[in-house]
């Protein structure tokens, strides 16, 4: 499963460890990639990120980040359930 996550912090780090050894296809989403890079992951900008995303998940502090998401609500795979 191709999965983004939303942030480059400890737990973005977390969750991608877990789900990278599980053996996803895995790409954290940065508004700074370049600053973000040497995490041990493939950090990506947000829309790059989220595009091709099976799945993404948002690990950013704060209410405002949902002002931030690249994706409209609802993401396309969920407007068939």
């Amino acid at each position: 499963m191709r999965i983004a996550i939303i942030g480059t912090g400890r737990v973005a780090q977390a969750l991608a460890a877990g789900w990278t050894k599980a053996g996803h296809d895995l790409t954290l989403g940065s508004r700074d990639p370049r600053a973000k890079q040497g995490l041990g992951f493939t950090v990506a900008g947000l829309a790059d990120a989220t595009g091709p995303a099976d799945v993404v998940v948002n690990a950013t502090p704060g209410a405002s980040s949902s002002r931030r998401s690249p994706r409209p609500a609802p993401a396309p795979s969920m407007a068939k359930c």
